[in-house]
């Protein structure tokens, strides 16, 4: 429950715009129009900026940020009214049908992807480090189960052995599972290291992540 909070707080809502929002904005980011947004009446076959005529796209102007915390779905001129006649004169006017679709510009954008996929993975190794030296000695050869028990300092290893017994191969399944699944999760963060955010925006995504799990409770 209190992980979801922290996941919910950071990228979905804290009292308004969430953690990740707030940082943006309060580092200089602005809501604008999205590039690939078109004057009312033109479409943009191909869904690609370089596709519409340079005429036919939305000026770079500022917007309300409630254009873009609406997401891909954007607001229609029907839904808020009010925003259209706060909203740059001349993107209000060539809005003349569809809805006004927002993507924010400049600031600091902590990565989110970062965020989630670092959390998650530590949350679930934290459940399962106690159960891994058994794991290891269940699944691996004994040479090299050994070589890396030895590694599990023996203060955090359970007394418990879950992969022995009845329930032996449904316990040995889930871990597989949980183990494939941060594995999973880390070849993510890795594309995501590669292709999206800046270093410092990728690190300042890391450090919330580890800064929340470590403020989580504990098991005993």
């Amino acid at each position: 429950m209190l992980s979801c909070t922290a996941r919910s707080s950071f990228a979905v809502w804290l009292f308004g715009p969430p953690l990740m929002n707030r940082i943006l904005t309060s580092s200089g980011g602005v809501c604008v129009p999205r590039s690939d947004q078109t004057l009312g009446g033109f479409s943009n076959p191909n869904d690609g900026p370089a596709s519409a005529p340079a005429p036919f796209r939305m000026p770079d102007k500022r917007i309300d940020d409630a254009f873009c915390h609406a997401g891909p779905r954007g607001i229609s001129k029907e839904d808020r009214p009010e925003l259209f006649r706060a909203t740059h004169a001349v993107v209000a006017d060539m809005t003349r049908e569809g809805s006004l679709r927002g993507a924010w510009k400049g600031g600091h954008d902590v990565s989110g992807h970062t965020f989630i996929l670092i959390l998650s993975s530590l949350l679930l190794l934290e459940e399962l480090t106690p159960y891994l030296a058994q794991y290891c000695s269940a699944v691996l050869p004994p040479s090299l189960s050994a070589s890396i028990v030895s590694w599990i300092p023996r203060s955090l290893r359970a007394t418990k052995d879950p992969y022995r017994g009845e329930r032996a191969g449904a316990s040995i399944a889930a871990t597989s599972f949980v183990l494939a699944l941060v594995g999973l999760w880390l070849f993510s963060l890795v594309n995501t290291s590669l292709f999206f955010h800046t270093p410092a925006e990728k690190f300042s995504g890391a450090l919330i992540a580890v800064v929340s799990w470590v403020l989580l409770p504990k098991g005993g």
